[in-house]
């Protein structure tokens, strides 16, 4: 009796209406376009990087990696912060995931290729995705590291 019971309830509950999904806004369709667009950028980045190891263009294309990856983090925090409203503070797991690894990838440049001219780049963009993240010490450690290491270059200033 009690096999029948509960066959009884779970065909009732899958036989109920399916939540619907309310529609994006059209303001999400341009970021979720975007969105799109870098996926690709990445996608043809990391092929180009595994046809160029050892050449003088791999170091660019690493920091080029590392913008596309943290402009794909913006754009979905755009599509949060459309679809929330005016929500003081997002919590948007994807962001973070994606600017942690677009600061690995400018912490391994700096590490890897330190006579590079893309240093100066890659420490000021390191900079600017940790302050994006709210960590403030490590930003002024990066931006005084290219302040101190490279001080003629324009992004010192």
């Amino acid at each position: 009796m009690h096999r029948v019971a509960a066959a009884l309830c779970l065909a009732l509950l899958a036989c109920g209406a399916q939540p619907q999904t309310l529609p994006d806004p059209p303001r999400v369709e341009a970021p979720r376009a975007s969105i799109t667009t870098a996926r690709n950028a990445i996608a043809e980045t990391r092929v180009a990087l595994t046809r160029s190891r050892g050449t003088p263009q791999e170091v660019e294309l690493w920091v080029r990696l590392a913008v596309l990856i943290g402009e794909e983090a913006r754009y979905h925090y755009q599509v949060a912060k459309v679809r929330e409203g005016d929500a003081k503070a997002l919590h948007v797991p994807q962001v973070r995931v994606l600017k942690g690894q677009a600061i690995e990838l400018y912490t391994r440049v700096v590490r890897d290729w330190p006579e590079s001219p893309q240093v100066p780049r890659a420490l000021f963009n390191l900079g600017q995705e940790q302050r994006e993240l709210g960590d403030y010490p490590a930003m002024r450690a990066a931006l005084q590291t290219l302040v101190d290491d490279h001080p003629q270059h324009p992004l010192a200033a």
